[in-house]
């Protein structure tokens, strides 16, 4: 686990890479570092912290890495779900503002042409 964290830490260069970098080197004085930033809004990222904990401490994680890699599919899936049932929504925006107003003149110009001809005459 150490040996693929430090490939992690060598390719990564985002904010959670670093405290993670600062966690795993100052190990008990930096026992809480995740609790107290908001960096770790994520129940997912504070599962990973939960699993990176126990690995390093000596116990299997191979289930549990397994489970948590399952929870996030499945979580990702609903947000996409929950996305793509808005899209019908927003897309009628540029529909409503763009296109119907352009229809309106279509279909109202020739009758208020007449209309304001007759009117005049």
């Amino acid at each position: 686990l150490r040996s693929s964290l430090q490939s992690y830490f060598k390719t990564e260069n985002s904010r959670f890479s670093q405290q993670l970098w600062l966690w795993v080197h100052h190990g008990a004085e930096m026992k809480n570092v995740f609790q107290h930033t908001d960096l770790i809004k994520s129940p997912y990222r504070r599962a990973l912290m939960n699993l990176i904990s126990s690995g390093l401490q000596g116990h299997p994680i191979h289930q549990q890495l397994i489970d948590l890699e399952k929870e996030i599919k499945e979580a990702s899936l609903r947000e996409i779900d929950e996305e793509v049932r808005k899209l019908p929504i927003k897309l009628m925006v540029p529909l409503l503002l763009l296109q119907f107003p352009a229809f309106l003149v279509l279909l109202f110009g020739p009758i208020l042409s007449e209309l304001l001809a007759r009117l005049g005459s």
